[in-house]
Formats: C-alpha cells, structure tokens, sequence
C-alpha cells in the first residue's frame, strides 16, 4: 500500500525503466488467462458465422508475433480478451501476446520503452506520455466516458464523512484518481488534501481493503463495483451521471511503429473491430471472456458487468479528443505543457474510417442488433 505524498501527482507516477522490466517480466502469461481463475463455466457458445467470415482477410497473411499490453481488469478490456479467445487475431495472421500492466501509466512507459508496440488501455497514460516527449497516438476510442463508482467501506455512507479519511485509487493520475477528486469536488471536498488518496494498484486490492476496513473507501470500475454491491459496501456516487468524457477504452500504438508497420496496425485494427461486434453477436462468448480473464465466478455479476458495457461500447470507435482534453484540464494546473496541448493532435483515426467507408464496420456488425444508449 502506497500512502500519495504532498506534491504533483503526476510527476510522482513517473515509472523507471527497471521498475518497468520488472513488471514485464512479472506479467502472468500473456497467451492465457491469469492463472488459475474462477471460472464461470458457461455453455459452449455457437460460433458466431457473420463475423468470423467477416473478418477474415482477403489473402492469407504473413504471421506476425505482436505483443499487446491491456492496463485493467475490469470489462473495459472485454473486446481485446475476446479477440485472443476467439482466434480473431490469428484470422489476421497475428500472433497476438497479452500482458496485463496494473495502470495506463504502465502501459504507457512500456511502449515508449519499445517493448510493447499496441496496447489497450485508458488515453490517459498516452497524455502524460506525450507531456513529457512522447509519441503515443490513439487509434481508437471504444469506451468515452469515465464510468466509475465511489464505495465506502462499513462506516462511510455518504461522500461528505469522507474529510480526514482515505479512499483508494488504482495509481496517481489513473482514471480512479480522477474519478475520486472529482466526486470529492463535487462535494467541497479536495483529495490529497482533505481526503488521503492511497495506491492500491488494482481494483481487487482496493475492493478488498475497503471491505476490510484498510481504507474507508475505494474506486472501483466494473465488475468489481458489483462485487462491492454484493458485499453490502455504500454507493457513495457513480461518475456516470457527470457524463465525463474520458477514453477509458482505447487501442493505442506510437507513430514509429505506426509507421513502419501500416499494415500490420490495420490487421489488428480489423480483428479489433470485429471483436466490438461479436461482443454483441454472441453474448455468451463474451460473457466467459468476461468470467476468465476477470477471475468472476458469479454468474450474476458476469451477466451485470456484460450488460453495462454492452450499453457503453462504440460501434465506430473513433477516439473523441474531447475525452483527452478532458486529462489536459486536470494536469494543466501543474504542466505548462497541458494548458496548449492539442489533443486533436494525439488522435488518428484513419484505419477506423477507413474500415467504416469500406462497408467492413457494417459487415461485422450484421449480426448484432443494435447497442442501446445508456440512460
């Protein structure tokens, strides 16, 4: 457990390169699933025909090895553990690795490191990184607002009990971290200030530390906020209704390797594309990626935590640069640098149009019905 100290919060989750190789190394196998999970066994899905034919390219391709981190348990990652489970990177000749780093800052020193090329995860770790000199682009943008929710532990039922005490985040910085100072702003309350913001580094850690009375209240995002639900933890608020825009789902690479691999970025981003509507096409598969990569073994949950992404997901997901703007503002009182940033700038979005005019979104989607607006 991290106490955050006086100080720039995000000068302080600035990663070293050996703190970054460790945590590469430390990575549960990237081809499976976090070992041993419990596991919702659902019943063996019928493959989805539409997509899978869909997807396929049109000549066989060369296999390319790619490794791709994601930055989070939570459902967010759903289409990207669906690809791997699916065989619709293998579809695109991709031999596709996955490594799981605890936050968008990893993930972000990571491929600036030149050891991860793609990456899923929030756009904020891309913000800070270019802050600093980076070259990180987002190519695309599935999940645009912060949907995140504030538990209290068994002594705190409302938001304003909370001065003089703690609530944990995932990492300074992170979406949690937002998520908390703005729900503690809404309420007359400053974190780091009047209220301690403790890394915990994982929705798991901080579920359990705020049952557990380590902390007095946590942030958590989906599936773990149902899991809070069923323990009997206070809802203190839902970022949600602020309707926030912030990519909390996105596909991110650098223009280096976009560069140079063109094509192998438009592979993915096909396999990427069709995992978005297979999510929908086949509820079930989704569900159990849900269920194993998450490590849920309550059916209730998977079903809750599948249904409110299915109402989140963008079909088209161009990466909106509102939802950067939206991290500009919060590092601006600190950073020079974020107050004349053009997010616009950090957004590229030419394989998700491109794919669109192609008629290959629509093909996709075929199968699926269409995605309810959440309310």
């Amino acid at each position: 457990m991290l106490r955050s100290p006086c100080g720039s919060p995000v000068a302080r989750q600035v990663i070293t390169l050996a703190v970054l190789v460790v945590a590469l190394a430390c990575a549960a196998p990237p081809a499976s699933p976090p070992s041993s999970p419990a596991v919702v066994r659902q019943a063996a899905p019928t493959e989805p025909a539409a997509p899978a034919a869909a997807a396929a390219p049109t000549a066989t391709p060369v296999p390319v090895s790619l490794k791709v981190a994601y930055g989070t348990l939570s459902g967010n990652t759903t289409p990207i553990w669906l690809g791997k489970d699916r065989g619709l990177y293998e579809a695109e000749g991709l031999d596709v690795e996955l490594v799981y780093l605890a936050s968008s800052s990893q993930v972000a020193q990571g491929m600036i490191s030149g050891e991860i090329p793609l990456a899923a995860t929030a756009g904020a770790g891309a913000v800070d990184a270019n802050l600093a000199g980076g070259d990180l682009v987002l190519i695309s943008g599935y999940s645009n607002y912060i949907s995140l929710r504030l538990w209290g532990g068994p002594s705190v039922e409302r938001v304003d009990q909370l001065r003089g005490r703690s609530v944990g985040i995932v990492r300074l910085g992170s979406g949690s971290d937002l998520a908390a100072r703005l729900i503690l702003e809404r309420n007359g309350l400053v974190g780091g200030q009047d209220v301690t913001l403790l890394q915990l580094n994982s929705d798991p850690d901080i579920l359990n530390a705020t049952t557990q009375g380590a902390v007095d209240a946590g942030v958590l995002a989906f599936p773990a906020s149902y899991e809070a639900e069923r323990r009997g933890l206070h809802l203190l608020d839902d970022t949600y209704r602020y309707r926030l825009p912030y990519i909390a789902g996105s596909v991110i690479t650098t223009r280096s390797y976009l560069a140079a691999q063109s094509d192998v970025v438009r592979r993915f981003m096909r396999a990427h594309l069709a995992a978005l509507a297979l999510y929908y096409c086949d509820r079930e598969a989704a569900k159990q990626s849900i269920a194993t990569w998450s490590r849920l073994d309550d059916p209730d949950v998977v079903e809750k935590t599948y249904q409110t992404f299915a109402d989140l997901f963008e079909r088209v997901p161009v990466p909106p640069a509102s939802g950067l703007q939206t991290v500009l503002d919060q590092r601006a009182p600190e950073i020079a640098a974020a107050r004349t940033a053009n997010p616009a700038e950090w957004v590229d979005d030419r394989f998700v149009r491109e794919l669109e005019t192609s008629g290959y979104i629509n093909r996709v989607n075929q199968c699926a019905g269409a995605a309810p607006a959440r309310p």
